[in-house]
């Protein structure tokens, strides 16, 4: 009889193991499991800080995104990882002068909370999807490149956020990776220990690296690795420009727009965005001097900063601007020499800029030039126009302005804005997510959007109802 019952309560513990529900919360993922939480939504979870790559320290400095290093226990993701070494954003009445339309103060606008942590080790994304998204859902997948000329930025800004789209049935990812020096330094040493004789691209190499953990890993929250969208603004749009140029994207990118980052000059000539390896190469080799590759890889942030500085200091210019360059092996041209070549995947685009914004990304030729190269490829893009003049100061419809209506986040801007400010970002997300679900961003209710076959009179214009 004991025997009996003993072999019955061994039954019943083995049953209610393995029967037990999941908790929806943990994820499996490359290298171990994650914990997400409820976000301000009560319907939407997110995860934040979930690493994709090992952190690029010590040798792995200047090399390509290494694989992850597992973990044992639940990693909670609950708070954001560490963000990419970059100069601070420090807040002041006299950061920057308003003149004119499109002057801006980015701290104020972006950054007066103050810097997060800041490291080497900053490989981390972040997600928000619906709470009741689970495998097999096949939920479209937004994947976000920040902007900030490539020495700035990170994947958690305040103006970003993931609830408006988890709440379409969208799933948002949000990135880290490697700016400035340690992004984009190209060196000949750095170059002769590569087996491909390349340097540079850390930093892409950083975003095809998370584009290609999202395609492993997006469907165990619900997504759909095969309906990707890339989208970014500034640097972030001239990455995303760079990742359809890349032969390590191929199949991999579903849709893309390209947000405020044309960098195309008037006659279709690819602007900022596609530097040669020889001229990197020789940029590093002067900027570095005769240290030896091991002394550059001992130096800090600080001490890399120092060099820089002199450097732009000594030649007049605001700031050096390190950036992806050409090397045949990441990165094979621009963006209108890969239109020419038919390389760029045939594949829904949107892009688009505001009213104020920097000239060369400015509605106009260049844009006029994209569409109708594109159109001319079997790909008419849907092209914007960003009209809304923010109040408050007198910027205007700056650059990277559209950003609170792109995430819906209005509310947390210090600006004056209202409730005709609320209902163009709801439309605004509207048209994005439709574009992300099926590549066209028309739907019910909406004004028509038509694909870009007229030149500019098929723009899409942006503003409040007044």
């Amino acid at each position: 009889m004991k025997n009996f019952i003993a072999m019955t309560m061994m039954v019943f513990c083995l049953t209610a193991c393995t029967t037990a529900p999941e908790n929806p919360l943990v994820k499996e993922v490359t290298g171990g499991k994650v914990q997400g939480m409820p976000s301000e939504n009560p319907n939407v979870v997110v995860f934040k800080g979930i690493p994709y790559a090992a952190p690029p320290v010590g040798e792995l400095r200047w090399k390509a995104p290494q694989p992850v290093i597992a973990w044992d226990t639940v990693l909670i993701a609950d708070h954001f990882g560490p963000i990419s070494f970059q100069p601070p954003h420090v807040a002041g009445p006299d950061s920057a002068v308003i003149n004119n339309y499109g002057d801006v103060d980015y701290v104020k606008e972006f950054f007066s909370e103050g810097d997060p942590e800041m490291s080497e080790d900053c490989l981390y994304l972040n997600i928000w999807k619906p709470a009741d998204a689970k495998k097999g859902d096949k939920l479209p997948v937004a994947l976000w490149i920040h902007g900030g000329a490539f020495i700035a930025g990170y994947g958690y800004e305040k103006e970003f956020d993931g609830d408006a789209y988890a709440k379409r049935g969208v799933i948002l990812v949000t990135i880290n990776y490697r700016l400035g020096a340690f992004g984009f330094l190209a060196h000949p040493e750095l170059s002769a220990e590569n087996p491909d004789h390349i340097s540079g691209n850390y930093g892409m190499l950083d975003q095809i690296k998370a584009l290609d953990w999202t395609r492993d890993n997006i469907a165990n929250f619900g997504g759909d690795p095969d309906n990707i969208t890339v989208f970014g603004q500034s640097a972030g749009a001239m990455s995303v420009r760079n990742l359809l140029c890349s032969p390590l994207t191929k199949g991999k990118i579903a849709k893309a727009i390209i947000q405020s980052g044309g960098a195309i000059s008037p006659d279709g000539n690819d602007g900022m965005g596609a530097a040669s390896l020889s001229d990197y190469e020789q940029l590093g080799k002067t900027l570095m001097g005769d240290l030896s590759l091991d002394e550059m890889r001992r130096m800090n942030y600080q001490q890399l900063q120092e060099v820089i500085s002199r450097f732009a200091t000594a030649h007049n210019m605001p700031f050096l601007m390190l950036q992806p360059n050409v090397d045949g092996k990441v990165l094979v041209g621009g963006l209108a020499a890969c239109i020419e070549k038919d390389f760029v995947p045939h594949i829904p685009i949107m892009m688009g800029c505001t009213l104020d914004d920097m000239m060369f990304t400015r509605m106009g030729k260049p844009y006029a030039y994209l569409a109708s190269r594109l159109a001319e490829k079997g790909k008419a893009p849907y092209v914007y126009e960003f009209r809304r003049r923010l109040p408050g100061n007198g910027s205007g419809a700056f650059h990277s302005s559209e950003l609170w209506y792109v995430f819906n986040t209005v509310k947390r801007c210090w600006r004056p804005l209202g409730e005709a400010d609320e209902k163009l970002s709801e439309r605004m997300v509207d048209y994005w997510t439709n574009f992300m679900k099926a590549g066209n961003p028309n739907g019910s209710g909406l004004p028509e959007w038509r694909a870009c076959t007229n030149g500019l009179a098929d723009v899409m214009a942006f503003d409040i109802e007044k």
